[in-house]
């Protein structure tokens, strides 16, 4: 029994430092941009997807991929791992996390996503991990490389 909860203990510890970054959040990257002309330009033509929301839409589909792919264990999860953060953390180290996750929790979606910030190739996102409080991630850095959205709540390389 103390075995199981140390090692539970020790994944949530070691989920928190994986993944837990925060900042204060700016509501005004959710709100809807007014109709019609403004300063960006016209509204997108009927059919056209505006290309932040476009944007929204894929970080979205990422946050949720990179959930459910920790939380079933599967090593493809990996590939949703920015550059900067795979240099402190091997396939293997991640393969390990994503199968204690999976042992501990069993499948897990990403759950209340919100994105807090989304500039450029860069973002701050707020979710949780089903309905696990200790898995809650307030403001987490992703970030867009070769086109695609990977999380990047590393530790800083030194």
């Amino acid at each position: 029994m103390r075995t199981r909860i140390a090692a539970a203990t020790t994944l949530a510890a070691v989920l928190l430092t994986l993944t837990a970054c925060s900042s204060s959040s700016d509501d005004k990257a959710d709100q809807p941009a007014p109709a019609g002309n403004t300063a960006a330009g016209p509204a997108p033509a009927a059919g056209k997807q505006d290309p932040a929301a476009a944007d929204k839409t894929a970080l979205t589909q990422a946050v949720q991929d990179y959930t459910t792919k920790l939380f079933n264990g599967d090593l493809d999860g990996y590939d949703l791992v920015s550059a900067r953060c795979k240099l402190n953390m091997t396939k293997y180290e991640w393969a390990v996390l994503a199968k204690k996750g999976h042992h501990d929790y069993g499948s897990q979606v990403a759950t209340d996503i919100h994105i807090d910030e989304l500039s450029g190739n860069l973002a701050r996102v707020t979710y949780g991990a089903g309905h696990i409080p200790a898995m809650d991630r307030k403001g987490q850095p992703w970030t867009r490389e070769g086109g695609k959205w990977h999380w990047d709540s590393c530790q800083t390389v030194s």
